[in-house]
């Protein structure tokens, strides 16, 4: 029955997820208007919108104009539950609502990053307003996160000092310099420097892969943020 219960929850929160992936990039409002096709703009009655189900009923179509619904709504929605799952019995504490707060921020970010090539600003201060609440709540710990900001920022400096130097060029954006400060508050000091290392280990066997099928292109952008993501998330399962 709880198990039920935290899958019926997170789909719900996934379905909201999918809200701001789509709404935030396009400048528009997360409040109104309801929830409406990507294709033909129509709004989506309650029965049709379903969280996961009615994808699935509707063959992946929109009802009205037929046009493919693209799957990252559904998968949006899969892993918002499982997630909401998992965390429910592994951290039946606030740590939990930390969590699952954070998880679903870096997803929200992997997908947009992953499309737009952007880190939107407001999701950056819901993520830092989730992490400062918790460190209000825990005052006595409050040089854990400063310690991991601190170090988190000096060593991707330093990395990206080193990076500019040898290719003349950004390599990484304003938004991932934010991101990595909030990670650093969130797992601590050591922790943000294996999740450095391990995101820049998986995004150099990307990079790898795509330029093998697709031709070695140096100016090509890669989307840093979900392999932070992933790294973020392995290393936080790992120490737990």
């Amino acid at each position: 029955m709880i198990a039920c219960l935290a899958l019926f929850m997170g789909s719900i929160i996934g379905s909201f997820l999918n809200v701001i992936i789509y709404r935030i990039p396009r400048d528009i409002s997360i409040v109104s208007p309801r929830s409406f096709c990507p294709h033909c703009k129509i709004k989506i009655p309650f029965y049709r919108n379903i969280p996961i189900i009615s994808y699935f009923i509707q063959k992946g179509q929109c009802a009205e104009c037929l046009k493919h619904i693209s799957l990252i709504y559904p998968a949006v929605e899969i892993i918002s539950s499982l997630s909401m799952m998992v965390i429910w019995y592994a951290f039946p504490s606030i740590e939990g609502i930390l969590f699952y707060w954070m998880f679903c921020h870096l997803l929200v970010l992997s997908v947009i990053d992953n499309e737009w090539l952007q880190i939107p600003l407001s999701i950056i201060i819901s993520m830092s307003l989730g992490l400062i609440i918790y460190y209000l709540i825990n005052i006595s710990e409050y040089m854990f996160p400063l310690l991991g900001i601190i170090t988190g920022l000096g060593f991707i400096l330093f990395v990206y000092g080193i990076t500019w130097l040898i290719y003349r060029k950004n390599t990484l954006g304003f938004g991932d310099f934010q991101l990595i400060a909030i990670l650093g508050g969130w797992l601590g000091q050591i922790n943000i420097f294996f999740v450095l290392f391990l995101s820049s280990f998986l995004a150099l066997i990307a990079f790898t892969i795509i330029s093998y099928s697709k031709g070695y292109n140096r100016s090509r952008q890669l989307p840093f943020v979900p392999y932070l993501s992933l790294a973020s998330i392995m290393i936080y399962y790992i120490n737990m």
